[in-house]
């Protein structure tokens, strides 16, 4: 399996102020990538579960009463953890010219992910994570596990 590492870049508020730069060196510096292993659930003791409300709020998981997950229950395939083997996360952000123009103009956090949802499909790690879990692979645990610890 191919080491995975985790880039713990956080968004500022406001981004960075880089007026006084020359475009290729505002282009070159804000290319990101981030990646985290996750655990996936045992296909082998699969069984449904509803998480605590509190578990889901923490997972960001919106609530969706009568909603049933997956959780691992643990057997000798998974040596009784409930997870067998590993998935990974992604977020992945490519710097098009819109974001670019976010970068040089100071936009907001708010308007500067908006930009990188409609120029580079962004997809933010959390939401990534979240859809693991509405597929039945990951678990609200691991969520919660993984990217809390950011």
């Amino acid at each position: 399996m191919a080491n995975m590492s985790l880039e713990k870049i956080k968004m500022p508020e406001q981004a960075p102020d880089v007026r006084n730069k020359n475009f290729e060196e505002v282009a070159m510096g804000y290319t990101a990538e981030m990646a985290m292993e996750e655990a996936t659930r045992c296909p082998n003791c699969k069984t449904q579960i509803q998480p605590p409300k509190k578990a889901l709020e923490m997972a960001g998981i919106p609530e969706n009463p009568g909603k049933l997950y997956w959780q691992g229950a643990g057997c000798d395939q998974c040596f009784h953890s409930g997870y067998r083997g590993r998935i990974g996360v992604f977020e992945v952000m490519l710097i098009q010219e819109e974001l670019r123009r976010c970068i040089l103009e100071g936009a907001d956090r708010t308007r500067f992910l908006e930009a990188a949802r409609r120029a580079s499909q962004y997809v933010p790690m959390l939401e990534h994570a979240q859809k693991l879990v509405e597929e039945g692979v990951s678990t609200v645990d691991e969520v919660i596990r993984t990217l809390l610890a950011l």
